[in-house]
């Protein structure tokens, strides 16, 4: 499961995350690693978000930058 706060799933839509969701599961089942898995979907993510939601050179991260897994 991608989780992504209010603006994200706004901006990028769910079908947009459900995609990346499918792509990761997908490259598990096709034997990837899953450290090469969350990589690309990771990069997958920062690009569909840089598009939608450009970081200003003012701008301020509210969260710490961190992956956290929910099992």
């Amino acid at each position: 499961m991608v989780l992504g706060d209010e603006r994200v799933e706004k901006e990028l839509g769910s079908e947009a995350i459900e995609s990346l969701c499918s792509k990761f599961t997908q490259s598990l089942s096709n034997d990837a690693s899953p450290a090469e898995a969350m990589i690309a979907v990771i990069n997958e993510a920062g690009e569909l978000l840089s598009e939608v939601l450009p970081q200003s050179e003012t701008e301020q991260n509210e969260l710490a930058e961190a992956l956290i897994c929910i099992d």
